[in-house]
């Protein structure tokens, strides 16, 4: 999906059109932040790691339930039990805080793809694997994900680099997939382009319409039935 810009704030279509940016380094207006007293992955201990992805927990939680403009450091800080200073010395404004969890969301979704497409499994049970992941994901943090197509404009170019460079990864290992399947004599050859990006469109569309009344592992199962058999009837099938 595409971005467009409402006034006085920016709206995002959906997810289609966007999916990245690390938080830790970012673009805004042409210029680089990097500047910003962010504690450096490589830096943090294993405790340290836990204790901000406490906080990313805690916070997708409020920012899923509040409107961002409304949601104050405070907030956080009281639903995830930390003192303020320790909460802004992990991220030092809600800015930050809010890409975090954008990133996290995605990264999580990410690891998961990650783990599935090392498996040894011929490519059409990965693909199916694939998007269970992404339906699951989708699922469980529908109200967050929903959020995130609307944003500060200030957000605006943030907030669009994170998701598009995330996006980039889950439609690479998508690519992939689609590519030993052609290899192998299992899919056709696909745009490997439009191919992914077609597919992560079919699997928002449908949770985003659907996932208030059926299971996510029912979405999953019917959309790679689809993907994997199309909607052409096989000679001698009946309905």
């Amino acid at each position: 999906m595409l971005d467009t810009v409402p006034s006085p704030s920016l709206q995002f279509s959906g997810l289609t059109g966007q999916f990245h940016v690390a938080a830790d380094v970012a673009s805004l207006g042409g210029q680089t932040r990097s500047d910003s007293p962010r504690m450096k992955v490589a830096m943090r201990t294993p405790r340290q790691t836990a204790k901000r992805d406490h906080i990313v927990g805690a916070a997708s939680r409020v920012f899923a339930a509040r409107p961002y403009h409304v949601v104050c450091m405070d907030d956080v800080a009281e639903a995830a039990r930390v003192g303020k200073g320790t909460l802004y010395r992990y991220f030092p404004s809600k800015e930050d805080l809010y890409l975090g969890v954008v990133a996290g969301a995605f990264d999580l979704l990410i690891r998961r793809l990650e783990r599935v497409e090392a498996e040894e499994l011929p490519p059409s049970i990965v693909l199916s694997r694939m998007i269970e992941a992404i339906v699951e994901t989708f699922a469980r943090h529908l109200a967050f994900f929903r959020l995130m197509q609307q944003g500060e404009a200030r957000l605006f170019l943030r907030k669009r680099q994170v998701v598009r460079e995330r996006r980039d990864r889950i439609a690479d290992g998508l690519a992939r997939i689609l590519d030993r399947g052609a290899q192998t004599g299992v899919f056709r050859k696909v745009d490997r382009d439009l191919g992914p990006s077609m597919l992560i469109g079919l699997v928002w569309g449908t949770v985003l319409n659907h996932a208030g009344e059926t299971p996510a592992e029912l979405l999953a199962q019917r959309v790679a039935d689809l993907c994997l058999h199309g909607i052409l009837q096989s000679p001698g099938e009946t309905l």
